[in-house]
Formats: structure tokens, sequence, C-alpha cells
């Protein structure tokens, strides 16, 4: 993703026995044999090696024999394997060489693991500086010193951590701050576990776990005694099991270390999407367990009903549909006669005669017995709802229900029920038991912000998907591209929402009337506006956003809808006020790119690139959607 290789000059030469073992060893690749030029390149102080030369490596070939340069506590930090790996001969392995060379890779990566997390916290601890996130603007005396990760005040600059090292190792900025964090606690405070992974006895995952779950024992030396324990145990067993192991060893030492846990981990529940292929996306809710757990078993109650009814989705795809006619916000909707007659016999009809009093055939031991009106359809006595009961009852009339009430004087044991209780709606069920099994009769209210779902296409695309030909589809934000298929059900599904509201919708079979919105935005015709006027108008505001769709510092995902116009060149130092010089960022990159000497630069192909303080420069993203033809 950098764009600033800084290979060394030309003829320079370094001593082989500078610096330490390890990088005495990394640049030795050029002297081998490979590509000119590549050792150095992008690199900085690496000291060339004495090299294995390539008629060294042929003991390796055939069945291999890699494992033998693999050594514990191996003064060269594993250089001897890795040139060995690069330079063998693959030509003739069997499938034992084949599978010692992948276990040796893994053993590589390793130990490169362990180098880079031991980069990352000298990257963090060489920019060291006051916190800038305290709550005021600028630092003031007393404020404390950043944490790993953190943002700071470093040299007179407002620096970020994460954003550099996220851009130099292809992570998000909260990824970013999380490697960060793991590897300081890594370094600092897990040295064993540091020293295990660098010499390959622990994967890179491992030695995380290992980490994140021995990190809440407060008593160092609680704390190092369970690390030899669990580094021991990790030399002995597979290491599957390291994430259990870690645990109960911390619960061991300290019974309140699960709880500490737990509640660290609550703490960073979230609801996330990662988008996948084709047009489809993930969405990911991290949350307790116990009602992780308890949304899980609703889900699959309500599918396999509707499986048992006819339904021929598989069951994945109906708890999926489920789910999002749950999320999606929904306004009230009173099933009509002729929808309930046909929807709610083999559901919803009580297994006993049911009377007022009666309570639901399934309920929990501890809830009472009357439910409260609100949670679900109004009684039949009630007055609000329409004169037309819910079930079919052409028999008796709501007007006639006082009218039975003297009858049961005379019989002081209510043993026979009244015939007409069928006709009656059933009981309000509890609330935890809503759609728990049938999935129909989810009409409830919904509250939240109502869910629009914006697609950006091009009028090349429209006229394509109009006219029948083949093309591409569109961009919907916070997800990005997808097929022109998905463009033209999307389409006909917003206009079918928008001009046929009473048009019953064959997608949405549990959500009665869904309350997401689809709107579709055309592009690629910019609006005029007044170039010598500070603030955009409305619609230059409008069409930035939509044509950025997100912040457009390198790598950041923020929509575009609460992030800030910002212009490209400075409107004091000359820079106008039009689409071509406007862009998004975030609050958080938009007092980066102005107090912390982050640079934008125009690009021949008119995309742009950011230099960061360190004079290191990234591409920025391309524009979201450009007019191409079909």
């Amino acid at each position: 993703m950098s764009e600033c290789p800084a290979a060394p000059p030309a003829g320079e030469t370094l001593d082989p026995t500078s610096g330490s073992a390890g990088r005495a060893r990394l640049t030795a690749v050029s002297s081998l044999g490979g590509p000119p030029g590549r050792a150095g390149e992008g690199s900085q102080g690496l000291a060339p090696a004495a090299p294995l030369m390539r008629s060294q490596t042929r003991s390796f070939d055939g069945c291999g024999g890699l494992s033998r340069l693999d050594k514990d506590d191996d003064p060269d930090r594993g250089a001897g394997l890795y040139e060995a790996v690069v330079f063998q001969d693959t030509s003739q392995l069997t499938e034992l060489g084949w599978l010692e060379r992948v276990e040796m890779i893994a053993r590589l990566e390793a130990r490169l693991a362990g180098l880079k997390a031991e980069a990352v916290t000298g990257f963090d601890d060489e920019m060291h500086g006051v916190s800038a996130d305290l709550g005021h603007r600028h630092p003031e005396p007393g404020d404390r010193q950043a944490a790993p990760g953190e943002r700071r005040w470093h040299g007179g600059e407002l620096r970020s951590v994460s954003d550099e090292i996220g851009l130099a190792l292809n992570l998000h900025r909260s990824a970013a701050t999380r490697r960060i964090h793991s590897s300081w606690e890594l370094v600092h405070n897990f040295p064993a576990t540091q020293h295990a992974l660098i010499e390959g006895v622990l994967t890179e995952r491992a030695a995380f776990t290992l980490v994140a779950e021995l990190s809440v024992l407060s008593n160092l030396d609680d704390l190092r005694a369970a690390e030899a324990a669990v580094l021991d145990w990790a030399r002995r067993h597979p290491l599957q099991g390291i994430k259990q192991f870690a645990r109960a060893e911390a619960a061991r030492r300290d019974p309140a270390a699960t709880d500490k846990a737990h509640d660290r981990a609550h703490n960073e529940r979230s609801v996330r999407m990662v988008s996948t292929d084709f047009g489809t996306a993930e969405l990911i809710h991290t949350q307790d367990a116990v009602d992780a757990a308890a949304v899980m078993t609703s889900l699959s109650r309500a599918a396999i009903r509707s499986r048992r009814n006819g339904d021929p989705r598989s069951l994945d795809q109906l708890r999926a549909d489920i789910a999002l006619a749950r999320l999606l916000p929904r306004s009230r909707h009173t099933p009509t006669p002729s929808s309930s007659s046909t929807a709610t016999p083999s559901t919803r009809t009580p297994t006993a005669p049911a009377s007022p009093t009666t309570a639901p055939a399934r309920t929990r031991p501890s809830a009472p017995t009357p439910s409260p009106a609100p949670t679900g359809p109004a009684p039949a006595s009630a007055p609000t709802p329409s004169p037309a009961p819910t079930g079919p009852a052409p028999a008796s009339a709501p007007t006639s229900a006082p009218a039975p009430a003297p009858a049961p004087a005379p019989a002081p044991a209510p043993a026979p029920a009244p015939a007409p209780a069928p006709a009656l709606a059933p009981p309000p069920a509890p609330a935890f038991d809503a759609g728990d099994e049938d999935g129909c009769e989810w009409t409830e209210t919904e509250t939240g912000a109502d869910a629009v779902i914006v697609i950006h296409a091009s009028g090349a695309e429209l006229a394509a998907l109009l006219t029948g030909q083949v093309g591409t589809g569109g961009q919907v934000e916070a997800h990005g591209p997808i097929p022109q298929g998905s463009l033209r059900k999307h389409l006909v599904k917003a206009i079918s929402r928008t001009m046929l509201p009473d048009l019953p919708h064959a997608d949405a079979p549990y959500a009665g009337t869904p309350g997401s919105r689809i709107e579709l935005r055309v592009t690629d015709q910019e609006p005029p506006g007044d170039p010598n006027r500070y603030t955009p108008s409305a619609a230059t505001d409008r069409y930035v956003r939509w044509r950025d769709q997100v912040c457009q510092f390198p790598g950041c995902n923020r929509p575009a809808e609460y992030t800030d116009l910002d212009h490209r060149v400075a409107f004091a130092a000359g820079g106008r006020t039009t689409a071509a010089n406007l862009h998004c960022l975030c609050r958080h990159h938009h007092r980066l790119k102005h107090e912390g000497n982050w640079q934008i630069h125009h690009n021949p192909d008119g995309t742009y690139s950011w230099t960061s303080p360190t004079g290191r420069r990234y591409r920025g993203p391309d524009e979201p959607h450009k007019a191409t033809d079909p």
C-alpha cells in the first residue's frame, strides 16, 4: 500500500557482523542470485549476512530435511531456515517433503510475527507524548501520557499511531489499535511468550490468545507463574486447546479473573457488517453468550415451525430471513379476517378451550398468569379494535358478548367451556414467546430510526437496466458493488412499495409492512454551485456525500453521512468550493489533516495520495463510482 520504496544507495555495503544476529541475516537474498535491488527495498539499517549458497540447499530436496535447520535458541533467529525454504528445489519433493515445507513456513511465520510485534511496540514507544483523547483540543499541563495506540501530541503535532500502523499493515484503524495494544502487552508484560513466538514454539494466534486470557491477572507473580505453566503445556500439547487451558489457569490463580474477563469482553460488544461476495454481507452481532443462545433458539424454533408448515427454504435461510424481518423496523399491521383465517389455524389455535382467566399453554414458571395487554394483540373486549373479531366468528357478534355474563351463576363449577371460545382471539402470549415458533404474527410496532438503503448507480447502468442490456450493477452504501440482477430486484422493490403500497411482497413474508426504504441515486452529474463561496450549496454538499460515500482518508470507512466536507486545497490558499475540490473526511481524519501534518497530492490519473508526517505516501481511495459503458 505504501508508495515510498527506500532502497539503499547503489554500491553501499554494510558490515555483515554489525547489528543484531537477527538483522544480520535478513538482506542476504540479493547476494544469493535473487532479483537485484529487492532485498533492501523499503528497509533501512538492515545488514547482509553470510549467505547459505543455493548448492547447499540441494540436500533439502526430495524428502525435505528442512527441520534440521529449525533449532531451539537459534542465534540466527531462523535466517538459515528462511534461506533454505526460499531456495529449496521443490520439483522432486515427496508428500513428506511438502508437509515438512508447510510446517517450516508456519514456523517462519511465527518468528516473523514475534518480530512484527516487537516493531509495532517500538514505533508506539518511539512516538511518546501526552494523550490527545482527554476531552480538550490542545494539550494542557498535567495531561497523562498516551496509552498504547492512543492519539497523542508528539513534537507539537497530532499523531495517530493506529492510523500509521494500520496503513503499514493494511488494517482498519480500530483493528490496528487492538494490534498495538496486544503487541505492547506481549513485548512488555509477557517476555517469555514473545521469546517462544520468535523461536517458533507458538503461533501468532496462540501467543495473542495467551496474552488476552492471562492479562486479567493483576498480581505479577501470578501472571509469571501462569505464563510459565501455559508455555510448558503448549510444548507438550496441540495448540488448539491453549485458550481453554489459559482461561482455567487464570481462574485457578484468581477466581475473580473470569468475571473480569467477561466484563471486559461484554463491554466490547458491537454490531458490525463485513462485506462478502456477490452482493452479500455478514452482520456480526457480538453479545452475551446466554442472550445470543436465546436469540438463536428463538430463530431456530421459528424456522422449524415454518418448515413443518411447508416452507421450502432451508433452516439457515429461514433463520436469516426471520432475523432480518425482526431487526428491520415495522409499522403496526392488523391482520384482516381473510389473512388470519389462512395463516393462523395451524399455528395459533389453542390446544384447550380458552377463557379470559386461562393462562397460555407455554409460559415461563416465573411469569405471572395474567399477561399485560401491550405485549400482544388487543383482547376482544377492548373498545378500540374494529368491530370485526380476529378469527371467523359468524355466529356471535361482539356486541352480544356481555349477554352471557349471568349464565355462570347457576353452575358453581365452570367445567364445560362455552362454545364460542374458538371465535375469540387467543390470549396474549408473553413477550418472550412472540414469534418464537411460527414467525407469522410479528405485527408489533418497532421503535428506532427508519432503515434507508442507498444504491448509487450511473446513468449508463440505469439505461442498460431499462433496455435489457447486460451491464454492471450499482454501489450500496457501506457495502460496495452489487451485480445487475441485485440492482434490478431492489429497483423493482422500491418502485412497487412507493407506487403500489398495497401490493403483497413475496420477499418479506414475516415482516408485515416493512419499514425499510430503498433510495436510488444517480451520482454522475455534478450540480451547479458558487465556487467563490466558502460554504457549499445544499445540492453540492449532497452530491459530494453521495459521490464519496465514505471518509476519503486511506482505509477509513466512516459513512459520508457522518463526515465533514473539507477543501482539498484550502479555500484561503486559492482552492475553490467545487465538487472536484471537496471531499468527505471524518472528524478524526479532518483534525489529522490540519493538525497532524498530513499532506494531500493530486496524481496524474485523477486520484489522490496522502503523505504521512514520516514521509511515507499512501494512495487514497478511488472514486467509488464512475460512469462506465455497459
